[in-house]
């Protein structure tokens, strides 16, 4: 294995493939991809519905907070990708843009709509979408869309939302979400930007890295299970809001109380780093359906042999549903960007899918978009390459408020027609709610993770911040962090489009040429 390289990127996944490919294209220089997992050859990979069958498996990270108080002193479960192409191997592939009026909150002129605009939509077209008339992206192939999913839509129209298109627009309505599913199969960020891969550019997976190394104040290359890799020009971590500043912290830069605490020699004290954990968080309702079959059949031995085989041979079927396979957005109180995003799938779909009641239902909840509730993480003193996360959902009673309402609001769409009529009964919770005090209780027993933890290697202007406005780690030269955590305040939409821009923009404006 070849051990010197112009660039070292740390983590194969949603920003790491897109880097890799970027700066790969420069065809003077050599670049190294490393992902701790496998090469995406898993089948479930493609097929869309098995997204969940992959979680707590060996393309999971697996981890878990510590209880959190609001939530029953329930520890969260939080999947993340360990796979090439990380998250967009293993996730429910929705493809939205952030609220334009989000880059407002993130504080920096190098992050407005404006000049990040244009790398959201070079992310569209890299994986194949086209654009319309409005300049929102759209999908040149159908997805499946269950007969619920259409009257889902309806029920809101009649609740009073408009009926929105499928497109990246996360516009105040209810539609169909635009996916990167393409053909029926799911087109992941290794497919968008490595089936193609120049020469220069070598990808190594199954390679952990453990820390990094330095001379001085310059980061000069990683220290992975079996040996030194050597950058030339930089390194960039691009793990993801978990394992980014985990590495930052098992390399010395962190807290300095923590670090000496686990015996780390300090190399840069910076308190910042796996502060300001956000993330989106859902709840919601399983309803209980009449003689509708819905995707439950595939819990069913010989549904799910006819849709294996309607999938194989012709790509077509439950199989390439993505489950969540509508939703919308609403905002409350006239605020510019939306409060809620909500998910309609016609599955039950509870606690990641692990729950698999008999009979067929549908799933409507809730995700608070724009979370008071902030966590951390840091490492864990029984193993140092394991981070011990906070989450701390629903610590700010505000939070408590805003899913309340959003609560409220998914119960009013199910009971409106044509959903209604499809309703026996409810199994999340047994009974239907008569009070607030009741969805509270729902809300704290059910809430989980949509899987979109970012924040932990915030950007800023301050010299406090983990990173500049550029991305580079303050107070270390050649060491760059460009992945979620980098996102000072949390988008109004689902985050791997948004991911994947701040790759983009890095590769193409923000790295100094060399």
């Amino acid at each position: 294995m070849k051990n010197h390289f112009d660039y070292i990127i740390v983590g194969g996944g949603s920003a790491g493939c897109c880097i890799a490919r970027r700066l790969s294209e420069k065809s003077n220089c050599t670049v190294a991809l490393l992902e701790a997992g496998p090469k995406d050859r898993h089948p479930f990979i493609s097929i869309p519905a098995a997204f969940s069958e992959m979680f707590k498996s060996k393309l999971d990270w697996q981890f878990e907070s510590v209880e959190e108080k609001e939530l029953n002193h329930s520890k969260m479960y939080i999947p993340r990708g360990k796979v090439l192409g990380g998250c967009s191997s293993v996730n429910a592939m929705i493809f939205t843009r952030p609220h334009q009026d989000d880059f407002e909150l993130w504080n920096s002129n190098l992050w407005s709509w404006k000049l990040c605009l244009p790398y959201l939509k070079k992310v569209e077209k890299q994986f194949g979408f086209l654009h319309d008339q409005d300049g929102d992206a759209i999908s040149q192939y159908p997805y499946h869309l269950h007969s619920l999913s259409s009257d889902f839509i309806l029920s809101s129209q009649n609740y009073g939302l408009k009926q929105g298109k499928t497109s990246s627009s996360i516009s105040e309505s209810a539609f169909p979400f635009l996916k990167n599913i393409v053909k029926g199969k799911r087109y992941n960020a290794a497919k968008a930007y490595l089936h193609d891969r120049p020469k220069n550019l070598s990808v190594f997976c199954n390679t952990e890295v453990r820390h990094l190394l330095f001379e001085q104040s310059k980061c000069v290359g990683v220290q992975t299970e079996k040996e030194k890799l050597i950058a030339t020009n930089a390194v960039i971590l691009s793990s993801g809001a978990i394992q980014s500043p985990l590495l930052l912290m098992n390399s010395g830069i962190g807290n300095e109380h923590q670090l000496k605490e686990n015996g780390i020699p300090v190399r840069l004290k910076n308190d910042q780093v796996g502060q300001n954990l956000q993330d989106h968080i859902i709840c919601g309702f399983g309803f209980k359906c009449d003689n509708t079959k819905t995707l439950d059949s595939l819990n069913q031995p010989y549904e799910k042999f006819k849709a294996l085989l309607q999938y194989v041979l012709k790509s077509s079927g439950p199989l390439t549903s993505n489950i969540a396979e509508a939703g919308a957005f609403l905002h409350l109180d006239g605020n510019l960007v939306p409060d809620i995003e909500l998910h309609f799938a016609p599955s039950f779909f509870i606690q990641h899918g692990f729950i698999k009641p008999q009979g067929f239902g549908f799933s409507l909840g809730p995700t608070l978009l724009h979370p008071k509730s902030k966590g951390h993480l840091h490492i864990n003193k029984h193993n140092p390459n394991k981070a011990q996360i906070e989450m701390n959902y629903l610590s700010d009673p505000k939070d408590m408020e805003i899913m309340l309402r959003g609560m409220e609001i998914a119960l009013d769409i199910a009971m409106q027609h044509p959903l209604k009529k499809h309703i026996t009964g409810i199994e999340v919770p047994k009974t239907i709610p008569k009070s607030k005090n009741e969805i509270e209780l729902l809300v704290r027993q059910y809430t989980q993770t949509l899987y979109h933890p970012v924040g932990t290697c915030a950007l800023g202007s301050h010299p406090d911040s983990v990173v500049d406005e550029k991305l580079k780690v303050n107070g270390v030269e050649q060491l760059y962090v460009v992945d979620a955590s980098v996102i000072p305040q949390i988008t109004s939409s689902n985050t791997q489009l948004v991911t994947m821009m701040i790759a983009e923009y890095f590769a193409d404006f923000l790295l100094p040429n060399k």
